[in-house]
C-alpha cells in the first residue's frame, strides 16, 4: 500500500496584536505576553504582483499550512511586471520617485493586503523603502538620495498616520546595503515613529 501522506503541519497559536519587545528580552512578544514565534514566508512583492483574489488565495494557503508571517515590500522596484506599478497599474507615487506624491489608490491595495493578512492572524513584516542590494537598481536608494531627508520624513509620518491602526505591521528599513548615509532610512523610520507610537 502507498504510504499515508505527511500529516498537515499544526497550526500556529494565535497571537494577540501588537507585538512588543520588553525591556531586557531579545523577541517578540503579543499583547496577552506570550511570546511570537514567528513562522513565515517571504513574498517580497505580493503587494506589487498579485490581485486582490490573488492575494486572497496566497495567504489562505500560507495559513493552511501553519504560517504566521510574510515579508514584503510596501513598495518594489525591480521584482514584478511592471515596477513600480501594482498589478492594477497604479504607482506608489503620482510623480515617479517623488515620495512627497503618495497615489491613494496605491495605497488602498496595500491596506487590502495587511488587512487580509491581519483577518488570518498574520504578522506582516513591512520593508516602507528597500534601498537595494548595493544600493543597485533593485531598491530605492538613488531616490531616497534625491528626496533627501525632510521628503522621507514626511513620506514615513504619511505611512505612520495610514498605518497606525494596523496591529499586525512590524516595520523593517534598510535592505542588503550599508548606505553610506543612515540619515535616509532613519528619516523614514522616525516619521512612522512620530505618529505611530506603539513599541
Amino acid at each position: 500500500p502507498a504510504p499515508a501522506p505527511a500529516p498537515a503541519p499544526a497550526p500556529a497559536p494565535a497571537a494577540v496584536f501588537p507585538l512588543h519587545v520588553e525591556s531586557g528580552k531579545r523577541y517578540l512578544i503579543d499583547a496577552t505576553g506570550q511570546p511570537f514565534f514567528a513562522n513565515g514566508d517571504s513574498p517580497w512583492s505580493l503587494i506589487s504582483n498579485l490581485t486582490r483574489p490573488e492575494v486572497d488565495q496566497y495567504l489562505a494557503d500560507r495559513k493552511a499550512k501553519g504560517m504566521n508571517t510574510v515579508l514584503v515590500n510596501l513598495l518594489e522596484h525591480y521584482f514584478s511586471p511592471n515596477p513600480p506599478k501594482n498589478a492594477y497599474g497604479d504607482a506608489p507615487f503620482t510623480t515617479a520617485g517623488d515620495f512627497s506624491t503618495p497615489n491613494p489608490a496605491y495605497f488602498a491595495h496595500a491596506d487590502y493586503v495587511i488587512s487580509k493578512a491581519a483577518q488570518l492572524g498574520i504578522l506582516v513584516i513591512l520593508t516602507p523603502a528597500y534601498v537595494g542590494f548595493g544600493g543597485g537598481q533593485e531598491g530605492w536608494y538613488h531616490e531616497m538620495v534625491a528626496n533627501g531627508t525632510t521628503k522621507l520624513f514626511a513620506y514615513g509620518q504619511y505611512l505612520g498616520n495610514r498605518y497606525k491602526n494596523f496591529n499586525n505591521i512590524v516595520w523593517v528599513q534598510g535592505g542588503d546595503y550599508n548606505v553610506p548615509s543612515k540619515s535616509l532610512v532613519q528619516a523614514v523610520a522616525n516619521g512612522i515613529r512620530s505618529v505611530d507610537s506603539k513599541p
